[in-house]
């Protein structure tokens, strides 16, 4: 991976992010919370169930092989942004048909009190397209981050918090954890997906092209997701016309 000097990036011998940190529009160090519980990432999940990484020789991949199916993680930093590259590879004679095979991002989202919360970013907008996928994060303070795939990604969903009443039983919150990238989604989704995302053939390969960038302002963000993505954006200054009304 590589390292510039306004950004810093320290990765765990498992593959997930301990720190990633880059200069905001005044120049200060900014730190992007990575999260250091249960939704640690960036990791792979299948079925929710998390895929454990380790680092290869070369100390560029982490990767991990099991029942046949091979996941590995690659990074490259420089010019406050992030480039995730998944790769997922199939050796075995039948197809890999999970019903999820994700990538757990490990942004740090959860908002529990003020003003910690001020510089936590929130999963403020997502989508899915057929040729790619764009979204942004921002945090209360008004930082932002810009986040997109010039790769097909079939769907995404989020980690909400899991609490346990006195009485032992566990119930769901709507505090966000972290995120989750769906790579493999076989459930049925908006025409807007790409529905050819259901499995993993034998012998075949698929890699995602995930980039995190720092975005001074949201007038920059269509831009920067354009460039990112090689998709278009309209800017449109309004949505409907009227008829004019004379008297």
């Amino acid at each position: 991976m590589n390292n510039d000097s306004s950004n810093l990036l320290k990765v765990r011998q498992d593959g997930t992010i301990k720190l990633w940190q880059v200069l905001d529009s005044k120049k200060n160090k900014l730190d992007i919370p990575f999260s250091m519980n249960s939704s640690i990432g960036p990791s792979w999940h299948v079925d929710d169930k998390a895929i454990n990484l380790t680092i290869d020789t070369t100390g560029q991949t982490y990767s991990s092989m099991v029942k046949g199916i091979n996941y590995s993680l690659t990074y490259s930093s420089g010019d406050d942004q992030l480039d995730i590259y998944a790769t997922i590879s199939n050796t075995n004679k039948t197809s890999f048909q999970p019903y999820r095979c994700s990538l757990k991002l490990g942004i740090d989202t959860y908002m529990e009190k003020y003003a910690n919360w001020l510089h936590q970013f929130f999963p403020t907008f997502m989508r899915c397209e057929k040729t790619h996928f764009y979204g942004y994060l921002m945090s209360p303070s008004e930082s932002i981050l810009s986040l997109c795939s010039d790769t097909p990604i079939a769907s995404w969903h989020l980690d909400h918090n899991v609490f346990e009443t006195d009485e032992g039983h566990l119930y769901g919150g709507h505090r966000i954890n972290t995120l989750n990238l769906d790579f493999i989604q076989a459930g049925k989704l908006p025409d807007r997906h790409p529905h050819n995302l259901i499995e993993l053939k034998p012998n075949e390969r698929r890699k995602w092209h995930i980039i995190l960038k720092y975005v001074p302002s949201l007038d920059l963000l269509p831009k920067t997701l354009s460039q990112n993505t090689n998709a278009p954006f309209i800017h449109l200054t309004q949505t409907h016309t009227q008829k004019k009304i004379t008297t």
